[in-house]
């Protein structure tokens, strides 16, 4: 594993305001940043995101799964779980959510791409949303066992 790829996942393990300080250094300043919320690009932008991010958590950790990480010269999939609480999202109770990350890099990264399920990991901590969500969740495994 590359020294990036462990200050990465030194930097991500917390992801609070402080973690970001660690974390900028490591991204280009021409970074590109795909979510399934949207798509960002320049670090400036993609930090102004974080801060923002962060600035609506109680507390949010991520743990990297070492045995199904790959890592090449110049890139990494990384697979992990988020453990978070967020102000606004289910009373600001525990939430995980599991998801992977494909890194490509030179010194700095300059791809970072996540794929999680938003459902999952938001809208089901929605008020009202969350239960119409889940509702057609239980609908459509209902209809699959039959």
């Amino acid at each position: 594993m590359s020294a990036l790829i462990r200050e990465i996942k030194h930097a991500w393990s917390r992801f609070d305001l402080d973690a970001l300080e660690k974390l900028e250094p490591l991204y280009s300043p021409e970074v590109q940043f795909i979510e399934p919320a949207g798509e960002i690009n320049g670090r400036e932008a993609l930090f102004q995101h974080f801060r923002t991010t962060c600035n609506n958590l109680i507390e949010c950790q991520f743990i990297f799964n070492d045995s199904l990480e790959t890592c090449a010269a110049d890139r990494a999939f990384l697979v992990w779980s988020m453990n978070f609480r967020h102000k606004q999202l289910g009373g600001g109770n525990p939430i995980t959510t599991s998801g992977t990350t494909l890194l490509r890099f030179g010194e700095q990264i300059v791809f970072h791409r996540d794929w999680f399920d938003l459902g999952e990991t938001v809208y089901e901590h929605v008020p009202l949303l969350g239960s119409m969500i889940r509702l057609i969740k239980k609908k459509m495994h209902a209809d699959l066992a039959n």
